[in-house]
């Protein structure tokens, strides 16, 4: 996906003026996700790969299995917030940019997002 995305960049700058260009190659590439996501191919489990022999791999599939289940609760478009303001350090107005909604839609969804991981936290700790 990623090679589709600089390919198509590659097309499009030819044609025209990029403003944004990191906003511009995330939407693309999450629109390229989003497609494939929908798509009927087979996929392989995180849980498949995790069960490989191969050890220099198994750290990073366990954090991002982790992270994956903690924001498994959150309906897709927080979880998808928080996802590129923490993984890809995106700014809420470059989120905005690449999801084509209003910067203010973000910060408000990324604060519920928040708030309902901090209870999911809460509650563990409680319990535990």
């Amino acid at each position: 996906m990623v090679q589709e995305t600089i390919i198509r960049y590659y097309r499009e700058s030819q044609m025209t003026h990029i403003v944004n260009d990191k906003a511009w190659l995330y939407k693309v590439l999450h629109r390229l996700c989003i497609d494939h996501q929908r798509s009927p191919m087979k996929t392989v489990s995180l849980k498949a790969i995790e069960n490989r022999e191969d050890d220099s791999h198994q750290e990073l599939f366990r954090e991002y299995i982790r992270i994956e289940q903690l924001l498994a609760p959150l309906p897709e478009e927080q979880a998808t917030i928080v996802k590129m303001h923490f993984t890809d350090e995106l700014t809420f107005s470059e989120i905005a940019d690449i999801l084509g909604i209003s910067r203010d839609t973000v910060k408000s969804r990324y604060r519920y997002a928040m708030d309902k991981l901090q209870k999911t936290m809460k509650k563990k700790t409680n319990f535990d």
